[in-house]
Parts: structure tokens; sequence; C-alpha cells
């Protein structure tokens, strides 16, 4: 029946893997004793003790079984704390750094005191640029008639409009935008200009016939929130929950770069229209939606001291509109009310406090908790899958080998033959407890976090787990002799080979592998004539491994950006392609291992450059003679090597960095790889540094 309460009986089904089924292995068990001994071994009853032994395994095997059904969080879990360390969240891991436009603008967005922003492509750089093609040069001369203007790509201009309420300057806001783009900035990309808007107050004077409202100054506040969020629509930040409430996708609400405050939703972006010119056609429609107001009688706009326009109003590209409440020079509000043309008071300073307000409520943006940005696992906990009970322990008290033992009373003989079923059943104890051991490391195992090559585990049968024997000594540094044994049964090189198969599961994970590197390590490990063990090979592409497991979030989401030459240059502030690189080749600083990568964007002709020369010499020397492509600065950078460290003079693994330099490369660059001597390296990597020095200095002014 529909409505009937389910029984609760026992399930009697037989369980779901046939390792949870008791009567299922008794049963193999005894097939297996058949076969193999069947012509000695006849009796298979319940008061056989080999039966007896063989039903305790069995029962032990069903423990072991049921706490590998565990779920994995349990299985994986270290701690409240961090108790999945090797598992990056969603966050960490989906985003990445920006890629479009879209991109760009939720970053600048981001930041305190930005109200709104655009992100545009410059369409002209300055200073212009011109390619001579019969010549092959470019220089900076607009009047040559032969010359081609050249548009550099991957510049881009910020425009900010800021808050209305922000304490902060503009240049403040503009240095703030600066430093969190250039943190963020693209591979061969630049920005050409970060500006903000000049804020111009606007009236807009109108007359209303409302209806039936509550309260007129409620209904007049609506008004100008309505209008103000026309000038300048607010963004909204998103919690992932509200997010996902509203079914989005994880995938799509994690693309692009992270923010402090939250998400943004892509149709909130359209609609952060910048507005250069006002209509009162416009400002009439969004007055009609609000609940209560009839019509509007008449309507104009007006910017600071000019005469109000009854149609249309020139904000211009360099300003942005703050609507402002009052009539200049008194404090009387601009929008009058009337119910069936009979004029409507309403309290001025009751609808600017509203007013003022709701201004600073959406000028607030509050940083999120973790639990509001990203996905938190399922907590699990600690079953202590290790603790084992020897099976010899469970057999009935006749046999003298439990804990009670066997009386002072009997004989010798007795006693002996006690030890002598105690000691076998060791045998069998030992392998059990050895994968209980095994289960409790599963967290080990598909861990990158430590550089331990240990895959196989035991544990000690000591008299907590078997009584009246002392089963082991103690060995070497306290692990006793169990782990002494195990050592020597399994090689080091079996088990760092297992090592391998379990890190290739975890790059597996993030669609990546290490095949074509390990091929050639061994070769470029043996260039010096040193004889090296295929076991110390394999160690070192371990370390590898779990070295680019370990900052993956990082390699794998900032592979695209370039460095912020508005810190320091260092190891820390590099190109995320230097950094994957790094990781990737598995370069040894100490051995002379490094690379550089040179934006040839960074490279192109600014202001000064036209100051550098006099006026006769500007008229006669290029810019750059011999210039092999007429754009030699957009898209394009060069991976600078050495060329004397070991590895690098193996020809198969040169080729092999140069093969890695280009997959690893963005598609839509083009890259240009060199190696150098040492003496060049050197020269080169000094000016650089000094380069790059002088570029941050002269940008902090």
């Amino acid at each position: 029946m529909s409505g009937q309460t389910p029984s609760r009986t026992l399930d009697m089904s037989a369980p779901e893997h046939p390792s949870l089924d008791y009567n299922f292995l008794r049963k193999e068990g005894i097939r297996h004793i058949s076969r193999l001994v069947g012509q000695l071994w006849t009796d298979y009853n319940a008061h056989d003790p080999g039966i007896t032994i063989l039903e305790q395994l069995c029962y032990a095997l069903t423990d072991l079984a049921y706490r590998i059904s565990h779920p994995v969080s349990d299985h994986l879990f270290e701690g409240e704390d961090n108790p999945y360390p090797s598992l990056f969240g969603p966050r960490r891991v989906l985003s990445c750094e920006p890629v479009t436009l879209e991109d760009l603008r939720k970053l600048v967005l981001d930041v305190d005191g930005v109200r709104n922003a655009w992100v545009e492509r410059v369409s002209q750089q300055k200073p212009e640029l011109y390619y001579d093609e019969a010549r092959k040069q470019l220089d900076l001369r607009p009047d040559n008639p032969s010359g081609e203007p050249i548009q550099l790509k991957g510049l881009y201009r910020v425009i900010i409009e800021k808050s209305e309420l922000s304490w902060h300057y503009g240049s403040t806001v503009e240095r703030a935008v600066a430093e969190r783009l250039h943190a963020h900035r693209g591979l061969c990309e630049d920005f050409e200009e970060v500006r903000v808007l000049d804020p111009v107050d606007v009236r807009v004077h109108a007359g209303l016939e409302l209806g039936n409202v509550d309260s007129a100054d409620t209904t007049i506040f609506e008004v100008y929130r309505a209008i103000s969020e026309y000038l300048s629509p607010t963004i909204r930040f998103h919690t992932l929950q509200e997010m996902l409430a509203e079914g989005f996708g994880l995938d799509d609400i994690l693309e692009g770069p992270t923010l402090e405050h939250g998400y943004i939703r892509p149709q909130d972006l359209q609609r952060l229209v910048r507005r250069q010119q006002l209509h009162t056609s416009d400002l009439i429609r969004t007055i009609l939606d609000i609940p209560g107001v009839r019509a509007v009688r008449n309507i104009s706009v007006s910017m600071g001291d000019s005469q109000p326009e009854n149609w249309s109003l020139d904000i211009g590209a360099s300003r942005v509109a703050r609507l402002v409440l009052t009539n200049r020079g008194t404090t009387s509000l601009t929008i009058s009310a009337a119910s069936d043309r009979i004029p409507i008071a309403v309290h001025d300073p009751s609808v600017q406090q509203q007013y003022k307000s709701w201004l600073e409520s959406r000028g607030q943006k509050q940083a999120l908790s973790p639990a509001d940005l990203d996905l938190r696992p399922p907590s699990g906990q600690s079953r202590d899958v290790a603790n084992y009970h020897a099976i010899q322990r469970q057999l009935p008290s006749t046999y003298g080998i439990g804990d009670l033992g066997l009386a002072p009373s009997v004989s010798t003989r007795r006693k002996l033959q006690a030890k002598q079923l105690q000691g076998y059943l060791t045998f069998y104890d030992q392998l059990l407890a050895n994968y209980f051991a095994h289960l409790d490391n599963v967290k080990h195992l598909f861990s990158f976090r430590e550089d331990s090559t240990e895959t196989y585990f035991c544990q000690e049968l000591c008299a907590k787990s078997i009584k009246n024997v002392d089963v082991w000594r103690d060995g070497d540094g306290g692990k006793g002799q169990a782990a002494d044994v195990l050592a020597q049964t399994i090689s080091k090189q079996r088990g760092v080979a297992r090592k391998s198969k379990f890190l290739n599961h975890l790059l597996a994970r993030f669609g990546e592998d290490f095949t074509e590197y390990s091929l050639v390590l061994f070769g470029a490990l043996t260039a010096g004539g040193e004889e090296v063990q295929p076991a110390t090979v394999q160690e070192q592409l371990n370390r590898d491994k779990q070295a680019f497991l370990r900052a993956y979030p990082e390699i794998s989401s900032r592979r695209g950006r370039g460095f912020n030459y508005l810190n320091a240059y260092g190891e820390e502030n590099c190109s995320g392609l230097e950094q994957r690189l790094a990781v990737r080749l598995g370069f040894s600083r100490d051995l002379g291992e490094a690379c550089l990568v040179v934006e040839h964007i960074l490279l192109r002709p600014i202001v000064e450059d036209r100051n550098q020369l006099s006026a006769d010499e500007f008229g006669r020397l290029p810019l750059l003679a011999a210039a092999h492509h007429r754009d030699p600065y957009s898209l394009q950078l060069s991976v600078l090597l050495p060329a004397w460290p070991p590895r690098f003079q193996v020809p198969s693994f040169r080729e092999f960095v140069e093969q890695t330099i280009r997959a690893e490369t963005p598609a839509h660059l083009s890259v240009y790889v060199r190696w150098l001597d040492q003496a060049a390296w050197e020269a080169f990597s000094s000016a650089h540094r000094q380069w790059l020095e002088i570029r941050r200095r002269s940008w902090q002014g």
C-alpha cells in the first residue's frame, strides 16, 4: 500500500561486495582447502580447529572490507584545520587570470573606491609608430610619406568612475586600480592609460502627477533612486550560494579572476552602460516605471551652472554624471509632486536623508568569508582504521592463546603446543595488520605534500594486539623489526616506481603528464659521463612531479600572466610562463638552470623617446633599423636560456625544452627561443634587471 510504513526488519540479501559476505568467504575458503588438501582433510564441520581458524580469518576480512567501504572523505581526512590538503578547492583550480575585457573590468570593479569601470582596446598608441617597407625600419616621424602607421595590439585603456562617497582621491583610486591590474597583467599586454572620470553635477527638474501613495516622501525618493541608477547603475556582488541558487553552473561562476567581494552576474555587467548623453525621453520611461507615478507633466536636465535642457544633455567623454537632488544655492528638491494638479507637500530633509542612506549602502563593498566564496568539502572523520585486533585473540579459550592463556598447572608440552599455534597464526595476523595499516595510509598514498617514496606500510604486532608474547624486537630508529623486514622485502627501486604511479594518477586528474620529460631525463642526467642509477632518475622525476602538483593552482591559472613591473623583479615576481616552465622542466637554480621571458610589448616606444634626440638627430635616426617585421612588438615574446648547464648541453634535452616552451606558451602569442653562453647571459641578465628597475622607479615617480 502506498501509505504503508516501511517494515523495520534486517535486510537478509547478500552484501553488495563479496568481501563483506562472511558466508561466501567461508565457502570459498573450504573450496580452496578441499582442492589443495582434500585427500588429507575431509572434516569441514564447525568443530574442526582448522575451520574455526578459517572462520576467524573470514571475519577479519569482512572487518577490513567494512572499513574500506567507509566514505572516501574519511579515508582522506587529515584533521579539522586542513582536512584535505591534497585536494584543491574549486575556487583555486577553476579560476584563472583575466583573459577577456570583461575579466579585466571585473577586476577593476573589485577595487575599493571604484563605482564603475570600462576597459577599452587602444586604437592608436602614443607616440605613433610608422614602418618604412623600403628601408625596413621603424620610426616616429609622422611626416614621412612612405611610412605606414602601425597599430599595436594588446594595449588597453581603463576608465574609472569613482564612488561618490569614497574618501579616496582620484589619484589614489587610479594607483590602486593600476596596482591591481598590473598584478594580473596578461603576457604581452599592457595598460596605456588608467584614468578617473571627472564628476559633474546633474540636476533633473520635473513635475510629477502622483496617484494613491502611502508616502509622497518615499515615492519621490524612489524617483531619485531610479534616476541615479539610470545614470550609473549599481554593481552588486553575490555569494557563491546566491549564484548557485539562481541556476548558474559552477564552471560559469568561477570563470575568470578571483574577486575579494564576491561574484558578478554577466547580465549586471551588460547594463553598466557609460552614458555620455542624457535624454529626457529615457528619464520619463524610468520615472513612469515607479509605482504611484501617474504622469510626468514637465521635465528638463541641467549640468553645473548651465541652463536646463528639455530634450538632451551632452555629458562628454571625460566626465561622468552625478545626480544632485537640490537646486543650486537652495535646499529645495528639483522634483515636485502633485495629485489631481493639487500640489503635494514633500519633506525635503526626509527625502535627502533616505537618498544619502541609500548611496552609502550601495557604495559599500564587503569582503566575504571563505565559506561565501568557495565550496566546502564534506567533513570527514577519523576512523582509526589501523586499529587491528589479532584473530588469535578471538579463538576459544581452550586453545590457550587468548587473553586468559593457559593455567600454570598444564604440562610443558601443552604450553609449547600453544606457542607453536600462536607462532603459526602470527604470520596471518601480521599480513592482516599490514593491510589495515595500508588502508590507514591511503591519505598519504594520494598525497603530493611529502617527499617520502614510501608506498608499502606495516604495523607492529605487540602486546596490545597479541597477549602473552613478544612478537617483534625493536629495530633501528624505533621502527621495529617488522619495518626492517618490509624494507628488505621491497626494493627501493620498486617503491619509487610505485610512488610514480600514484603521482601519475594525481597528475591525470588535471590532464597533465610527464611522459616525454621522463623519457629524456635519464639521458640528460647521464650526459656528464657519470653513472646514474635508474632509481635515482625516477626519484628526481618524482620530486619534479610533486613540485608540479604542489604549485598546480598557481602555475595553471597564471600561465598566461605577465610579471608585475611595478614591483621589483625576482623569483616571486616573474611571469606565470617562467614559473610553469621552471616547475615543468625541474629547473635547478644551483646548476644555473633558469629562463627569462621578455615581452616585446614592454619594449615599445614611449613618449619620452622623442625627447632623447635633438631635432636634427630625430630627423635622421630611425627608432629601429633592419626590422624583421613591420610590427615587432605585438603579441610576441622571447624566452632566453643559459646554454652552459649540463642538462642544457644535451641536444635531445635542449630540443625537449624548446618543444615544451612552445607547447606551454599561449596559442595567440609568437615565441622566440634564444640560447646564450655564460658571458652573454650574465650581460643580458644585468641589463634586464637594470632596465626593469629604472622602469619601476619611473612609475613610482
